[in-house]
């Protein structure tokens, strides 16, 4: 589990640092807030499509054998940034790199869960989200540092050896089960277990509208600061490691033990109190450091995703847990590459502050319709959706589902 925590926190940390250096480098010579912004929806757009095609092909493989290449791969690719190129360039590489980032998160996210018993999941979730946020802080002001002290090509290599480092310690990680169903079936099943089950959909809904405005806030850091508020680059570091750290308090000082109904709706709270805190903040215009509490306030309002991950790992199937995983992250990033889009979008337009307004009070409204549409109590008792005709499922699954008749068809 150590061995794990510590890749994901060396790789989460090389992709961070590339995004944040990359926004700032991109701007620095565009003077272009959409081009800073294409940075990150670059390296979001393998979560609409791509990434979950190739989970589903992976999902045969050992699922260290999946983390290691994908490691490998990402570091190679960012090497490749070393050079100076245009900035056209530069987000194809980053997108390129992208492809492997939703394969690695599904399967570290599946071998998490099976390392962990069932008592012992929602807290490895949570230290997972944990370590990520961490690597968030990490990744963003190293990203930082490193541009405003040795340079872009110094930076895009750091990164890219923190991901080569990360495969040498995936590759000492149990190798963890491959799955006996084809490609094409674990996509079927990965996407019906979501029309099957309401509070898997309410729990990801939740979730990403509050995403969408939190990434939002974060696409504009950098015009934000060097702009609007006249800041030295070393403060976007800072602006941007404090969405992170926002996240990193909601997810280690609130307690969202209990049953999935609990859990999402002390999620959804949180998600709340935070966007909302962040727009009152925001209505003030303030200056730094005082800006810093809207960053930490909207990052807080993703302390959500920890009891989104915690139902949405203990209610799948090991099957195709993967692939689900990865419709789940796709849909998750989906709606952060819109948030970027928009954020990007309203800054160039109305400027950063009036995009930062209009975005929290966009995630304000969304949060409360998500939730006034609640699933009913009966939705959260039922049946895991398996197949029975599987070897991948467990005896406990086949023991649940037999008890309460579920369909085996799928």
């Amino acid at each position: 589990m150590r061995l794990l925590l510590t890749s994901m926190t060396l790789s989460e940390v090389g992709d961070w640092a590339a995004r944040g250096a990359l926004s700032i480098i991109l701007y620095q010579r565009t003077g272009s807030a959409v081009w800073s912004a294409m940075v990150i929806v670059a390296s979001l757009a393998s979560w609409a499509g791509p990434g979950q095609v190739l989970s589903a092909a992976c999902e045969r493989f050992p699922k260290r054998t999946v983390m290691v290449i994908s490691d490998v791969l990402r570091g190679v690719l960012f090497l490749v940034l070393i050079v100076d190129v245009p900035a056209l360039a530069a987000v194809s590489v980053v997108f390129v790199a992208a492809l492997a980032t939703p394969v690695y998160e599904a399967n570290r996210a599946a071998l998490l869960r099976e390392f962990s018993s069932d008592d012992l999941y929602p807290t490895a979730v949570a230290a997972a989200n944990v370590v990520s946020q961490v690597a968030l802080v990490g990744g963003y002001l190293s990203g930082a540092w490193l541009v405003a002290t040795v340079g872009a090509s110094k930076a895009m290599a750091a990164n890219a050896v923190s991901f080569l480092v990360s495969a040498v310690l995936v590759a000492m990680v149990s190798a963890g089960s491959g799955s006996a169903l084809r490609a094409r079936e674990a996509l079927r099943r990965g996407v019906a277990v979501f029309r099957h089950d309401p509070v898997l959909r309410w729990g990801l809904a939740l979730v990403c509208v509050t995403a969408v405005g939190v990434v939002g806030i974060e696409s504009i850091v950098v015009p934000y600061v060097l702009h609007h508020l006249g800041a030295r680059t070393e403060w976007v570091g800072v602006a941007l490691a404090s969405i992170p750290i926002g996240t990193l308090l909601t997810s280690t000082l609130i307690s969202y033990k209990g049953g999935p109904r609990r859990q999402l709706r002390v999620g959804a709270t949180v998600a709340l109190t935070g966007v909302s805190v962040a727009l009152v903040v925001a209505a003030f215009d303030p200056g730094l450091p005082a800006v810093l509490v809207m960053f930490a306030a909207a990052g807080a309002s993703l302390g959500c995703v920890v009891p989104g991950n915690a139902v949405l790992g203990s209610r799948l199937p090991r099957a195709y847990r993967a692939t689900a995983i990865s419709f789940a992250q796709g849909a998750l990033m989906g709606a952060q590459g819109l948030g970027a889009l928009l954020g990007g979008g309203l800054a160039t337009w109305l400027g950063s502050l009036a995009a930062a307004r209009y975005l929290l009070a966009g995630s304000v409204v969304a949060v409360v319709l998500v939730m006034a549409a609640e699933p009913s109590s009966a939705a959260y008792r039922l049946p895991v959706l398996i197949d029975l005709r599987s070897s991948e499922g467990s005896d406990q699954e086949r023991a649940v589902a037999a008890q309460h008749g579920a369909d085996v068809g799928g």
